[in-house]
This record gives C-alpha cells, sequence and structure tokens, in this order.
C-alpha cells in the first residue's frame, strides 16, 4: 500500500496502473519508450483510416463532379446523379474510389502522425 492508495497492478515491461485515494481516480503512467512506439503506430493507423473514411465518403461527389466535368452524362448534377444510378447502380458512384483511397491514406497518416508530435 503506498502514501495515497492502494496498488493494484504494476508491470514495467508494459505500463503500470494504480489506483489513487483507493478508488476515485485513475492514473495510466507509462513504464518505457515501447509504450511511445505503440503511440506513434496509433497515430499511423488512424490517420490512414481517417483518410480512408473522409475519401469513401465524398467518393459520389467526386464522380459526379468527374462526369459533369467530361460532360457524358448530363448538365445538372441531379441528371449525373439519376444517370450513373440508372446505368451502373450505387456502386457506380463509389468507381474510382480504390485509387483515391491507396493515394490518400498514406498522406493522412503521415500528416496526423507529424501535427500531434
Amino acid at each position: 500500500m503506498s502514501k495515497r492508495g492502494m496498488q493494484l497492478f504494476d508491470d514495467k515491461r508494459d505500463v503500470s496502473f494504480s489506483i489513487c485515494d483507493l478508488g476515485s481516480q485513475w492514473s495510466l503512467e507509462p513504464s518505457n519508450s515501447y509504450v511511445g512506439f505503440q503511440s506513434s503506430i496509433k497515430k499511423l493507423i488512424s490517420g490512414g483510416i481517417v483518410g480512408d473514411v473522409s475519401r469513401t465518403c465524398v467518393a459520389p461527389v467526386e464522380t459526379r463532379r468527374t462526369h459533369l466535368m467530361v460532360g457524358s452524362s448530363g448538365n445538372s448534377t441531379t441528371e449525373v446523379f439519376h444517370k450513373i444510378l440508372q446505368t451502373d447502380g450505387w456502386e457506380g458512384l463509389f468507381r474510382g474510389n480504390i485509387v483515391n483511397v491507396i493515394r490518400v491514406a498514406p498522406s493522412k497518416a503521415i500528416e496526423l502522425f507529424a501535427l500531434t508530435l
């Protein structure tokens, strides 16, 4: 038992958890540099996931914009949207998204990692 409370778990390899004031507060104390490495990897992975999700959410808008620029499907956004749905279905709105995801994920991962240093 320490001065401030009862210590439940202490593992010097990973992280030591302790309860202060007999359960009123939790504290998480990193014990070595391996935790910092895990934190960096988590930041890179979460940045990549954020990039994937954001690019996938705007994929239908990007597809319609591209069709409007090319002029292949109609003159308005609604015409283009309905034409894509008639010919290709919902999958047509996400055509080419995997290329954007592959392009954006690494850059967003590095960006989030660099901003949180």
